[in-house]
């Protein structure tokens, strides 16, 4: 009787094929991803939520908008709105306080807000209308930025 090795090739690549099923689950369960804009500071490594800034944004323009702050240089960008929506972002405050944002409305200008002082755990309202009109400080323009109350 001549012994066939096709059985245990088999089994074998049966259980490195489980080994790997469950190596590869427990792993995805373990995965963390780092945000790399987030500094390096003690105070955002805790997780505290003072050290962020929460920006709201109500897009009343009917075209999708995609959101950036801007830092004295640095652009960084938070994300995108709906047309006709609200969207809501959190971004780690740094050393600056001086923040500003760029809206770009697709099929249509960018728009830049007023410069505004920011303080750890600050909430800010980026408000996008659907056309330019005059702001508090006396420019006209399609977007704003308010402070939180």
């Amino acid at each position: 009787m001549a012994y066939s090795a096709a059985p245990h090739r088999l089994a074998l690549a049966v259980a490195v094929l489980a080994l790997l099923i469950t190596s590869s689950a427990c792993a995805v369960g373990r995965t963390t991803v780092r945000d790399p804009f987030a500094g390096s500071s003690a105070r955002s490594r805790s997780g505290g939520g003072a050290a962020e800034i929460r920006i709201a944004v109500r897009n009343s323009n009917f075209n999708e908008s995609v959101i950036y702050a801007v830092r004295p240089g640095t652009r960084r960008r938070l994300g995108r709105v709906q047309g006709a929506a609200d969207g809501e972002f959190t971004m780690p405050w740094l050393s600056t306080d001086q923040l500003r944002f760029e809206i770009d409305i697709l099929a249509n200008d960018r728009c830049f807000t007023r410069t505004v002082y920011v303080e750890p755990g600050q909430r800010l309202l980026v408000i996008i209308d659907s056309t330019s009109r005059q702001r508090s400080d006396g420019v006209r323009r399609m977007c704003d930025v308010q402070r939180g109350r």
